[in-house]
């Protein structure tokens, strides 16, 4: 008797019955794998799914699996090279899926400076991918990331600023302030915040997210640093007093830039301002062209 697998006749997951109700998405989540991103190598992970008509009992998963392998394992992502993996995973299954959806979770790795000395420091930023393609052959990426980034309520600034004159403070006393252990009389309120980044990519567009997080925190201006010196520090609060905002604002100055760029049809942006006046969180929310 041959030991051969290629030999083995047993095949219990195509087993075809009436009685076997349709899946609407079985696959595998959390496959361990990496992607190149900016000539890096990054451990990701990926779920892949497929759905299951009903009559069937099962799908053949370990087909998918090689696909990613194939087409993705240490591989530049592409938003068509991600719609072939799902076209292709449709295939696969000989007539029994019409489906197919995948995610991809990895960190963004990033090279940084800080503001005025140069000194060098690193970031990572939580991204993910989703891609599906439904029974009607339509595609559909979006990309998820986070930036963290300071916030200055403009309310609280204004106050603090309205505080000398409220006082009626001579010039005379300006100067003794200045000149004393007080570091300020009234000081506004800020906080670390966060945003979270939900993109639709076109289907002929590269995916540049590692630019995009750059760009969107060149836009906020006061992305949180990290090694930094006291000249440093010093131009970090000159940025949070020169652009002071609420969770409105942020949203805002994202969505302002997000409609210049060609690459994308439509976004979700979440601030949330974790306050440091309140046990609350402020919270503000832009969609454009994204279906929930």
């Amino acid at each position: 008797m041959k030991n051969d697998q290629h030999d083995i006749k047993s095949d219990e997951q195509s087993l075809a019955d009436s009685h076997y109700t349709g899946i609407s998405w079985v696959g595998m989540s959390k496959i361990q794998s990496f992607i190149i991103e900016e000539d890096r190598q990054v451990p990701a992970e990926l779920d892949l799914f497929v759905n299951l008509l009903a009559g069937h009992r099962g799908i053949h998963m370990s087909r998918l699996y090689q696909l990613q392998m194939e087409s993705l394992l240490g591989k530049k992502i592409t938003a068509l090279q991600i719609k072939d993996i799902l076209m292709r995973s449709i295939v696969s299954q000989d007539g029994i899926s019409t489906q197919a959806r995948m995610k991809i979770s990895y960190q963004s790795l990033l090279d940084t400076k800080s503001l005025k000395s140069n000194m060098n420091g690193f970031r990572s930023y939580p991204v993910e991918i989703n891609a599906e393609v439904d029974g009607k052959g339509e595609f559909r990426l979006t990309t998820k990331f986070i930036l963290t980034y300071s916030s200055t309520c403009p309310q609280s600034a204004k106050l603090s600023k309205e505080f000398f004159k409220d006082n009626h403070l001579t010039p005379v006393e300006l100067q003794q302030w200045y000149e004393s252990e007080q570091i300020f009389p009234a000081t506004p309120h800020a906080q670390r915040s966060h945003m979270t980044i939900e993109l639709v990519v076109k289907e002929d567009s590269a995916l540049n997210i590692s630019d995009w997080i750059q760009q969107i925190e060149s836009c906020l201006q006061t992305n949180v640093q990290t090694a930094v010196k006291k000249a440093d520090e010093m131009e970090f609060a000159r940025l949070n007093a020169a652009h002071t905002m609420f969770c409105e604002d942020a949203v805002r100055k994202v969505a302002h830039f997000l409609d210049s760029n060609s690459s994308l049809s439509g976004y979700r942006l979440t601030a949330d301002h974790l306050e440091s006046l309140h046990p609350h969180n402020a919270t503000s929310q832009l969609i454009k062209n994204y279906l929930l």
